[in-house]
């Protein structure tokens, strides 16, 4: 039987225990992770850029998605993992950053499309959302992904009606074993903000002119963009004709994708208002 003593002391020592604070727990949530939800592109409502980055990623699209019933293989032997390890090393990175710079001097809204049945984006907001003036945003692409990027201004009545600005990249094999990062600034659809995209070796897409003060727009949507009436055109209207050649002006202007492949490293910036850098492509 326990003194009086001894029953005091359990009790003193098990209320300091209770009064000790215990560890909070708290879910883990990874950096960088994805958020938001990505728009399944629809091409009938965006008009194509031909041999943009979109189109050449379509082309290539059925050898890279289709599949047949696995065989049975033998173990590969130590040359051959070595030598397929040296492959994978050969191939460059696996994933692309696409950073979007907000130099409007207004917000922004932008959205993310990605073609159906491609791998999404690994990092990055890939929701509708506004970008404040002065900021940025980015997303991460993997082997395999195309997409778009369109963009407006934000406010008042203006919203996406699928005429406005588009960036256009896809990271897919062009035939070879080994993914390339293409890039286009496409004004096919219509003129809402102007873009260009650089990497490591300079401007390579885009124009960076504010084109709604060198000519009426054919047809105003209303909702902060002019809509291209060239979407399936061999030839600019005068509205878009500036950036021609820089930014896709009409559905046929080849020669604006200047994105090919050209991109050392895994990162590619694209800038938003006529403060950013200017394509040397571009007419004004």
């Amino acid at each position: 039987m326990l003194s009086n003593a001894a029953v005091v002391a359990i009790l003193a020592f098990a209320s300091a225990v209770v009064a000790v604070p215990q560890p909070t727990m708290r879910p883990v949530v990874r950096a960088n992770a994805v958020t938001g939800t990505e728009e399944i592109i629809d091409h009938a409502k965006w008009g194509k850029a031909y041999g943009g980055a979109l189109d050449i990623a379509e082309h290539y699209h059925p050898t890279e998605t289709a599949t047949s019933a696995p065989e049975v293989t033998a173990a590969p032997s130590v040359a051959e993992r070595q030598e397929a390890e040296a492959k994978l090393a050969a191939r460059g990175p696996n994933e692309w950053t696409i950073s979007i710079v907000n130099k409007l001097g207004r917000d922004i809204m932008t959205a993310h499309g990605l073609n159906a049945g491609f791998p999404a984006p690994v990092r990055g907001n890939v929701g509708r959302g506004v970008l404040r003036n002065g900021q940025s945003d980015f997303i991460a692409v993997p082997s395999g992904w195309a997409g778009n990027i369109p963009i407006v201004e934000s406010g008042g009545v203006r919203d996406f009606r699928g005429d406005e600005s588009l960036i256009e990249a896809s990271f897919v094999t062009q035939g070879g074993s080994q993914a390339i990062f293409d890039i286009n600034v496409s004004y096919v659809t219509g003129f809402s903000v102007p873009i260009t995209c650089s990497c490591n070796v300079g401007v390579i897409a885009g124009c960076n002119t504010w084109l709604w003060d060198k000519s009426r727009c054919p047809n105003d949507n209303g909702a902060g963009s002019c809509r291209n009436p060239e979407r399936d055109g061999w030839s600019s209207h005068p509205f878009f004709a500036p950036c021609q050649h820089a930014a896709y002006a009409y559905a046929h202007d080849d020669s604006a994708n200047t994105g090919n492949g050209v991109c050392g490293g895994n990162t590619v910036t694209c800038c938003v208002g006529t403060d950013c850098p200017r394509n040397p492509r571009q007419q004004f």
